[in-house]
C-alpha cells in the first residue's frame, strides 16, 4: 500500500511532503547564513617618554639641599617635567622612592618616617623665598 499520485489524496500529501522538504531545507539555509561570523583585529602600539627636568632655576629645584632638617619641618622642591622627545602624555607617571644606605625609620616608618607629597598646579606654581628655603603657591587649582 504506497502513495498513489493518480488519486488527489495522493498528490495533496505528495505536495504538502515537498513544500515541507522545500521549506526546511531553505530553513537551513537561513539558519547558516545569520550565524556567521567574522574575525577581529587590533592594533596597539606603544609610545616614547623621555622625562627632562628643567635647568636648574625655579623649574628644576631638585639639587637645592635641604640642610639643618629638624623634625616637624616642610621642604618644598618644584621641579616641570616635560615629554621632550617623547610622544606619550605624562598623565600617569608616578614617582617611587628608595633609601641609598640601610634602611632607618626614616624611609620605613610610615607614620613618624619623611613624606613625599607631589602636587600639581593648573597654573603653575609661584615661587617666594630664597634658597634653600623656597616656598610655592598656586593661583590655580591643586
Amino acid at each position: 500500500m504506497g502513495l498513489s499520485l493518480k488519486t488527489t489524496t495522493g498528490k495533496v500529501i505528495a505536495s504538502l511532503a515537498l513544500v515541507g522538504t522545500a521549506a526546511g531545507v531553505a530553513g537551513l539555509g537561513t539558519y547558516g547564513a545569520f550565524t556567521s561570523s567574522t574575525s577581529a583585529s587590533a592594533a596597539v602600539g606603544s609610545g616614547t617618554v623621555n622625562i627632562a627636568l628643567g635647568t636648574t632655576a625655579a623649574t628644576n629645584r631638585l639639587n637645592v639641599a635641604a640642610t639643618g632638617i629638624v623634625p616637624g619641618d616642610t621642604i618644598q622642591r618644584a621641579v616641570t617635567l616635560s615629554n621632550a622627545a617623547g610622544n606619550q602624555n605624562l598623565s600617569a607617571v608616578t614617582l617611587t622612592t628608595a633609601a641609598t644606605t640601610t634602611s632607618t625609620k626614616l624611609d620605613s616608618d610610615a607614620t613618624n618616617g619623611l613624606q613625599v607629597v607631589v602636587d600639581r598646579c593648573s597654573t603653575g606654581w609661584v615661587e617666594a623665598g630664597t634658597a634653600p628655603a623656597y616656598t610655592y603657591t598656586c593661583a590655580g587649582t591643586t
